[in-house]
């Protein structure tokens, strides 16, 4: 799984915590700074950011900064999207799933 994430990505890698990665952007923009290159940078605090994203609100912002194809692959992903939980044994009803991102999951990794 770690060929296919980037080395700049902390997320979903055993052993980088927010000591390494901050110290991986700051390498990056000074790397920039003296390159003279740009250098774009998306933070997320993930308390809980994962469970509350609001699908509607994600691709409105999506639509303005990838292609329409690609738009239309993550639309796909979370059309009627439906869930379950599985506990000691016994599974419940299917529900819909309305806000949230798919998690620790191959197609969560690799969208990333």
């Amino acid at each position: 799984m770690m060929a296919e994430i980037n080395i700049q990505q902390g997320g979903f890698q055993e052993g980088l915590g927010y000591l390494m990665t901050s110290f991986m952007l700051r390498e990056s923009v000074y790397f920039a700074r003296e390159h003279g290159s740009k250098l774009y940078v998306c933070y997320l605090d993930g308390r809980q950011a994962f469970d509350k994203v609001w699908h509607d609100g994600l691709f409105n912002k999506l639509q303005t900064i990838i292609d329409d194809t690609s738009l239309l692959a993550f639309m796909e992903l979370y059309a009627n999207m439906t869930s379950c939980v599985k506990n000691h044994g016994h599974t419940s009803k299917w529900f819909p799933v309305c806000q949230g991102t798919r998690q620790a999951g191959k197609v969560h990794r690799t969208a990333i």
